[in-house]
């Protein structure tokens, strides 16, 4: 009986505590975004070489629409728009997404930013054949990496292509370190699949100096994925 209740109370603690965690997290970032002072040291990167790179070689598709996941201030988003592709970004913090839309509001098309969890809603359904995740996915609770990928699939195309930027080789881990290598790509596997397959993966650094400035340096990885029609 005793033990009949402990699984009960677990089963109905557990989805409270992650709206707890969700909403917590909402809120922190939306107090960081709506400071005018926040400058965090992945922020301020530009595009990515490795996105540019990408896009040069046409691993990344010629035409859109993309999806720029976690978007913050929006460089990504504005990047591809300046192309001419059809963009949406979407961040979990209002703040920050208001803050895109001033940003960029200048260019002749701009990008669409809408404020959104991803582990509670899908973006509008663009059918998007890109998709950039420069640090959001890691932010997330594994037990809503689910619920993320659930709510992407349903508005990413048969034949996307993916770049998911993850952090890595930290807490005096060396970079590059081969066992962290292969632990974060078996999680990342994992994650996605049956739906994406990992095509490539890269050892980066994805802050605004790209690891020239030591104390400000975040090593991580990047995956290149590709949806399994």
């Amino acid at each position: 009986m005793i033990t009949r209740l402990v699984h009960l109370t677990r089963s109905l603690l557990s989805p409270l505590s992650r709206r707890y965690a969700r909403a917590r997290k909402r809120h922190v970032w939306e107090k960081y975004w709506s400071r005018d002072d926040f400058s965090p040291a992945w922020g301020g990167r530009a595009i990515s070489p490795e996105v540019e790179e990408a896009v040069d070689e046409g691993w990344l598709p010629a035409e859109g629409p993309v999806l720029d996941i976690g978007c913050g201030l929006g460089d990504i988003s504005a990047w591809f728009a300046q192309r001419g592709y059809r963009t949406l970004g979407f961040d979990i913090a209002p703040s920050a997404v208001e803050r895109a839309r001033k940003r960029w509001a200048h260019m002749e098309t701009p990008p669409e930013f809408h404020p959104l969890d991803a582990c509670i809603m899908s973006p509008p359904d663009w059918q998007y054949k890109i998709l950039i995740d420069r640090g959001c996915l890691h932010q997330i609770s594994e037990n809503d990496h689910g619920n993320f990928l659930a709510n992407i699939l349903r508005v990413s195309a048969p034949d996307a292509r993916m770049m998911l930027y993850i952090r890595a080789f930290r807490d005096g881990i060396p970079f590059g370190d081969p066992e962290e290598q292969h632990m974060k790509e078996e999680r990342i596997r994992d994650t996605f699949y049956p739906f994406f397959e990992i095509e490539r993966i890269e050892n980066v650094y994805i802050d605004k100096h790209w690891g020239a400035v030591p104390e400000e340096a975040l090593p991580g990885m990047v995956f290149r994925l590709i949806r399994k029609s």
